[in-house]
């Protein structure tokens, strides 16, 4: 159980690390690519995740999957701002991104809680954030990217 649960932060560290390269050498860094992807393949991912059968070893792969794609985009969510801001003003705009992610890190069990009260459906649960992330990759769309120098 200890290796299931950790599955998804050992995706994410790869992911991450890996969504800087492709953002910095692959996209030019361009920040929008991976921020898109990122937001895409998790909406799948949920899918993935819910549909998957009883076997530990499927499990363990799809959570460590969606740990990938949850967090390939990080890096550029966190680079996004230093192309729109000043040396001065990054720190708050820094802030307000972070805070937007502690703040879903925050309400998310919370919600999912209220969905199972309600409906005792995870299908319904993993729905819900999947069409948020749907929702988050058009609003993505409507960014502009920042130029680099």
């Amino acid at each position: 159980m200890g290796f299931v649960a950790s599955t998804p932060a050992i995706g994410g560290l790869i992911g991450a690390l890996l969504g800087g390269v492709i953002s910095d050498k692959v996209f030019l860094k361009r920040r929008k690519p991976t921020m898109l992807i990122t937001a895409i393949a998790t909406a799948i991912m949920m899918l993935v995740v819910v549909n998957i059968p009883d076997n530990g070893t499927l499990v363990s792969l799809s959570l460590g999957l969606a740990g990938f794609f949850l967090n390939i985009g990080w890096p550029a969510f966190t680079a996004y701002p230093m192309g729109l801001t000043s040396k001065e003003t990054f720190p708050v705009a820094i802030a307000i991104v972070n805070s937007g992610g502690n703040l879903g890190g925050f309400f998310s069990p919370m919600i999912v809680g209220a969905i199972l009260d309600a409906t005792g459906n995870y299908n319904l649960a993993f729905g819900f954030f999947g069409a948020l992330l749907v929702l988050g990759f058009l609003i993505i769309t409507t960014l502009k990217e920042p130029v680099q120098d």
